[in-house]
């Protein structure tokens, strides 16, 4: 089939101006509404993103939060642990028992001559001690200076301390004040 175009020229370029008109408001309309589509999409998928990281947002300060408690509640835990050893040092602490101001004192009243050997301590506040003493007289001057000191009572030596004149191996025992140790 044939087709004739009667219309004349100035006609012929209205018409197919108007025909160009056409197509460039369906592309253009087409292209709006593909813009408008594509927009509504991207509104969609971002609010969609955004409800997501909001969540993941709440989720994370929550689980922050209750890792947060867990590190306080291990920290309050070992401070109390820490807290119960410190209150079992310190009573041990005060129940320690000082023998250096006891031990000064009787190394103060020892002659020339004698030297000791053993000393047993006890903390009911009785006391064994062993020396050796080159001369009798020596032994007696120790033992007599121990039976005036303040801090020892009731000197007690046994007979075997004397039978010999010299080179003498000796025992005494003695009392102390027992709250002499806790200083």
């Amino acid at each position: 089939m044939i087709k004739l175009n009667l219309l004349p020229p100035e006609e012929k370029k209205i018409l197919a101006l108007e025909k160009a008109r056409r197509w460039v408001m369906f592309y253009s309309s087409a292209l709006i509404g593909l813009t408008l589509v594509l927009a509504v999409l991207l509104s969609a998928i971002w609010l969609y993103v955004h409800t997501q990281l909001k969540t993941a947002d709440t989720n994370l300060v929550t689980a922050q939060a209750s890792v947060r408690g867990q590190d306080l509640k291990n920290q309050q835990n070992l401070i109390t642990q820490l807290n119960n050893k410190l209150a079992k040092i310190n009573a041990l602490q005060k129940k320690r028992k000082y023998f250096s101001p006891l031990l000064a004192s009787l190394a103060e009243l020892v002659p020339g001559g004698v030297h000791l050997e053993g000393l047993s301590l006890s903390d009911q506040g009785t006391a064994v001690l062993s020396g050796f003493a080159q001369k009798r007289e020596q032994f007696l001057i120790f033992k007599q200076t121990l039976e005036s000191s303040p801090l020892f009572t009731d000197v007690a030596s046994p007979l075997t301390n004397l039978t010999s004149q010299t080179d003498l191996t000796f025992s005494l025992q003695f009392k102390f004040n027992p709250e002499t140790l806790n200083k």
